[in-house]
């Protein structure tokens, strides 16, 4: 296997408006939003609920300003198969839907395991072996 794709770590953020309820702290509404605050388009209820919050200059919602929310996560990395497709390398096994050869997350070929070791597999695995784990 050819890898065509590494995997790489993405980096995302998201910003939300949020209204705070002055009489219950730590509850209220927030609402997507640009890095500016400008709140795009809304379903009908939340439109609803923004509107109300506008309107309501502080007196049940304190305006709290612009939140931000980040995180990461791990794009997989994609490789060729000796058959020709495209496999996305996302899982500790993955197979090529067209000849159903087997890979790891780094582009290995891995052997299949025989119908013997399987099952022994299954029987020496804490996964499977509901009575070690009670």
């Amino acid at each position: 296997m050819k890898i065509i794709k590494r995997a790489e770590r993405v980096e995302a953020v998201e910003y939300s408006l949020y209204f705070e309820s002055i009489e219950f702290r730590g509850g209220g509404f927030s609402f997507p939003c640009s890095k500016d605050g400008v709140v795009g388009e809304l379903a009908p209820a939340g439109q609803a609920n923004y509107e109300m919050c506008l309107k309501d200059n502080g007196k049940t919602y304190e305006n709290m300003g612009v939140e931000s929310n980040s995180w990461s996560y791990m794009e997989p990395a994609e490789g060729r198969c000796d058959c020709g497709s495209t496999v996305v390398l996302s899982h500790d096994e993955t197979e090529c839907s067209k000849c159903k050869r087997l890979y790891n997350i780094f582009g290995q070929e891995l052997r299949r395991l025989s119908p013997e070791e399987e099952a022994y597999e299954r029987a020496n695995d804490y996964a499977y072996s509901s009575e070690e784990l009670y």
